[in-house]
């Protein structure tokens, strides 16, 4: 991204190993990217500083998914923008054996439509 838009990225995950892998990704390449170890419901930025915010297969392990998405329109400038790529669920009951695996891995899946109506409420409240 930082490359391909010629953007100032600033990378933010929990793993430092997820965040290692990212920066042996950016050497060698023309772009400004700022990587730290840090957890987005407890990192603080000034309103309005971002003009994309892209979130890639992270919203399920977060519990208070309204609260994020509060935080991620403040941090928002005017006319920005937020992108999630994330694990869905279907809509309907999931099978027992995967009710298991969700529930051990700690992750709070919605389907899509959930996810559509959660974001539309948080843009109108901000």
């Amino acid at each position: 991204m930082a490359e391909n838009f010629d953007a100032e990225v600033v990378s933010i995950d929990l793993s430092a190993n997820m965040l290692s892998f990212a920066l042996e990704r950016s050497i060698g390449r023309k772009c400004s990217v700022e990587f730290e170890v840090a957890n987005c419901t407890k990192k603080t930025y000034l309103d309005e500083t971002f003009d994309v915010i892209y979130s890639r297969d992270t919203i399920l392990h977060i519990q208070d998914k309204p609260a994020l998405f509060r935080t991620f329109f403040k941090w928002l400038k005017p006319g920005g923008k937020v992108l999630i790529s994330d694990y869905c669920k279907s809509l309907g009951p999931p099978l027992a054996e995967f009710t298991e695996y969700i529930k051990q891995k700690g992750f709070d899946l919605h389907d899509v439509e959930t996810y559509s109506q959660e974001l539309a409420a948080e843009l109108r409240i901000s």
